[in-house]
């Protein structure tokens, strides 16, 4: 229940009473698989320059939302503000660590 007090200072200063979502760092690429709206912010529907992931432009990775994961935190090169969210389901991610081991070669193909 939302309390008078907070619901005056929210009419007042024109913030609302959303909890911020937790995010998980990480390190790596996102590459889009299908065109998807960015938001800067999560919760709103407000897209500034309209701007979308391209299939198959790589974007860097800075975090996810926490569990259950719906959407990655990327850069966006030449937007206002390059900071977007995105939802999962627009592409795929490599971590740091999976683009180090996917550079590695299969010992048992080595011969």
């Amino acid at each position: 229940m939302i309390s008078t007090v907070s619901l005056g200072l929210a009419v007042v200063t024109g913030l609302t009473a959303v909890p911020a979502l937790a995010q998980v760092p990480m390190t790596g690429r996102f590459i889009a698989e299908v065109y998807c709206p960015s938001v800067p912010e999560l919760g709103t529907v407000d897209n500034p320059g309209a701007i979308a992931t391209e299939p198959g432009r790589e974007y860097r990775l800075l975090a996810r939302t926490a569990a259950p994961a719906t959407h990655y935190l990327i850069e966006i090169p030449g937007a206002e503000p390059p900071l977007r969210w995105v939802a999962i389901g627009c592409g795929r991610v490599e971590t740091e660590g999976q683009a180090a081991s996917l550079g590695q070669a299969d010992p048992a193909r080595r011969a």
